[in-house]
């Protein structure tokens, strides 16, 4: 998985999903709804799998064809010219130049730029910031980090429309209907680590009168006169401490539409 958000001007708008045949095309997932992005002649910015983050710029491309095929586009990049070059790029982030990319329709937003707003429910309920944008299979998740006092989970949201009902940039705002039980589950498992993190530091702290399971032994026996004394047993290991509990766009891409 990788993060959609923009780095030095550029704004991912697709990923390379699978080599096509043996020509050296791209089987595309499609994150943005311009058709001159992906136009030949156009250039676009690939950072492969293998390369590291922060490594340096995506690498750029020159688009040499674009056709579809089954509802899937298919582009064929100027110097990947076989099967193997192609394979090379599997999963690889696709960047456009944030100049290229045409203003959103109204009622659409660009979805990098919401990075860090804040994400709430219909009542307005704060549910944490919007960290990052992920690419998962079929669709895009939000990343999205609850406040501290709510146990600060890290909670993978699906970005899809049945689930966003504003998108607002200018406002830094998300508002969310999110399905039955899918914070709860979340804010339940950070709940569970706090309480079991807290037993731990309460186990583990001096003058709690509780031996230490690992460090604790029984004394040794005084010696009788002219023979050494015998160590005493090595205590049993403790057990562990019993959890508290158990614990679960807009458009698929750079635009979202707010409302339903």
């Amino acid at each position: 998985m990788n993060s959609t958000a923009g780095r030095g001007g550029l704004v991912a708008v697709a990923r390379v999903a699978r080599a096509h045949g043996i020509r050296g095309e791209l089987s595309m997932d499609i994150h943005a709804d311009s058709p001159l992005l992906f136009a030949p002649g156009a250039t676009l910015f690939l950072e492969a799998q293998s390369q590291r983050p922060g490594a340096g710029r995506p690498r750029p491309y020159v688009i040499a064809s674009a056709r579809e095929n089954n509802d899937r586009l298919l582009l064929r990049l100027v110097g990947v010219d076989d099967r193997n070059a192609a394979e090379a790029l599997r999963g690889a982030v696709v960047y456009a130049s944030e100049a290229d990319l045409p203003p959103p329709d109204e009622g659409e937003e660009y979805l990098h730029r919401l990075m860090g707003a804040q994400v709430r429910l219909e009542d307005g309920s704060p549910v944490g910031v919007l960290e990052a944008l992920l690419d998962t299979p079929g669709q895009l998740t939000f990343v999205i980090r609850a406040p501290k006092q709510a146990g600060g989970a890290e909670i993978l949201f699906p970005a899809v429309p049945e689930f966003l009902l504003g998108l607002d940039a200018d406002g830094g705002e998300i508002v969310i209907d999110p399905p039955p039980g899918l914070l709860e589950l979340y804010r339940d498992e950070a709940a569970a680590k706090a309480e079991a993190a807290r037993e731990a530091q309460a186990n583990a702290a001096p003058g709690s009168g509780e031996a230490h399971p690992r460090t604790s032994a029984k004394p040794a026996k005084p010696a009788e006169p002219g023979k050494p004394a015998k160590p005493g047993k090595p205590a049993k290991p403790g057990k562990p401490a019993k959890r508290a509990g158990q614990a679960r766009r807009g458009r698929s891409g750079p635009r979202g539409k707010g409302g339903r």
